[in-house]
């Protein structure tokens, strides 16, 4: 891996940890061990480390909208698609998190950032509708773009209030994680917390979804019945 490869993880990992905005490129070089000099370099500002993120985040949620498929018609089938798509979320978790650093122009901040959050959002607005979309004629295009929309918002918030909601997070298991954070245990208990963080979150995304399968297989009933 090359040097601006890593520094784009570093700067990944400390995003997610700390905020981006409270995250300066000192920081990132300091988390390295190389100098500032050595980071400016490859990247003149934080900006420069932002956008090629949130391009990669955009570029993860375009390669899920191919995948949907018209076999994509029942909850069962979404599920596979939304265990991807909040990893990916989790991975990124920054980008959903701190929204108002993004939308926010000025302060250091120039318009691409803004633009290209609007890119992302309107990303996973087209993965939302085309998922809704394989569910069949029965629900209304209102009612699409409703759930659809549902869908974002829930996808949007998740992250930030989940810590807040439940007793089995991040936060609440620290106390119980293992001190070495280089050792095979703390590896192995992070990755059970993200899964069940994961889980969480497509329960949460279903309880959404299902009312309106519900009421769609209603009408298609209805519809043969006729």
């Amino acid at each position: 891996m090359g040097t601006r490869e890593r520094i784009l993880d570093h700067s990944l990992l400390l995003f997610n940890q700390r905020g981006v905005a409270w995250v300066t490129t000192l920081d990132i070089a300091t988390e390295m061990n190389i100098s500032p000099g050595n980071l400016y370099y490859h990247y003149h500002g934080k900006e420069e480390l932002v956008l090629p993120l949130l391009a990669e985040f955009q570029l993860a949620i375009d390669r899920l909208n191919r995948n949907i498929s018209s076999d994509v018609q029942t909850l069962d089938d979404c599920l596979p698609l939304l265990y991807t798509l909040l990893g990916v979320c989790r991975h990124y978790r920054f980008i959903l998190r701190d929204q108002n650093f993004f939308l926010q122009e000025g302060a250091g901040v120039s318009a691409h950032l803004p633009r290209k959050w609007r890119r992302v959002l309107r990303s996973l607005q087209e993965f939302s509708h085309h998922l809704i979309a394989r569910f069949g004629p029965y629900l209304h295009e209102d009612e699409q773009q409703l759930l659809a929309d549902n869908l974002v918002l829930m996808g949007l918030s998740w992250l930030c209030f989940e810590p807040h909601l439940t007793h089995h997070t991040v936060t609440d298991m620290s106390k119980d994680a293992p001190q070495d954070a280089s050792s095979p245990a703390q590896s192995e208990w992070l990755a059970e917390d993200e899964e069940m963080l994961i889980q969480t979150g497509i329960r949460r995304l279903t309880a959404v979804l299902t009312p309106y399968l519900s009421l769609s297989a209603a009408r298609a009933c209805s519809a043969d019945a006729r």
